[in-house]
């Protein structure tokens, strides 16, 4: 009996450390929309920023590639926008834009947007962003996609890429429809991960419940 108690408890515990980890979200990141875009076009791009500290975030810097060019930020209430620019003339192009002097709080996120336009040619963007916060931490989000995850403590990240393609349509509908899939996969993620937790749950206490009647 003791030994199958035993089992039971062990039954239970493993379920619940399942039901935790599908019940927590994916460490959110900085990442910028829309994924995929038109070769030569004009697009906005939206630069998606997570607090995921508990002090604010009060700076965010972008590296514009090469090959992006016409880049004009959007105009942000309480937030400074710095712009950095190299070449002369009609070579002049910006490198780099910095939104500074504000705060994302805790637990929350905000959006920058800018308008540019798209490279010649079929390729990706490789966006990286430095995300830095109250005490002066700066999180590198310049690192290519890890298996390994990306936990708190860490000072660099995955940088988000957009395709370029002359496959795909140009226009803002194009991106409407891009903002709208990505909303309803973050969707339908959250959903199962709550459908998980909840059955692996019922598994614990039903389990626990027929221990306690066999005793």
């Amino acid at each position: 009996m003791q030994l199958f108690n035993r089992k039971i408890i062990s039954a239970v515990a493993i379920a619940s450390v399942v039901s935790v980890s599908f019940g927590m979200p994916a460490y959110a990141h900085v990442t910028v929309k829309p994924a995929q875009v038109a070769t030569s076009s004009y697009s906005t791009f939206t630069v998606s920023v997570p607090n995921e500290k508990s002090i604010p975030t009060v700076e965010v810097k972008l590296d514009i590639p090469p090959g992006v060019t016409g880049v004009t930020p959007t105009a942000k209430a309480e937030w400074d926008i710095a712009v950095e620019k190299e070449g002369r003339g009609d070579n002049t192009r910006v490198t780099s834009v910095t939104w500074s002097d504000g705060e994302i709080a805790n637990d929350l996120r905000d959006e920058f947007t800018f308008g540019a336009k798209t490279p010649d040619q079929d390729g990706e963007i490789q966006w990286k962003a430095y995300q830095t916060y109250a005490d002066g931490t700066t999180v590198a989000w310049d690192q290519l996609e890890s298996n390994n995850g990306h936990e708190e403590a860490s000072t660099s990240g995955p940088f988000s890429i957009t395709t370029v393609s002359t496959a795909v349509e140009s226009g803002d509908e194009h991106s409407h429809q891009d903002a709208a899939t990505s909303a309803h996969d973050e969707s339908s993620a959250g959903r199962w991960g709550i459908y998980v937790s909840a059955a692996a749950l019922a598994v614990s206490f039903g389990a626990l419940f027929v221990a306690l009647r066999k005793k």
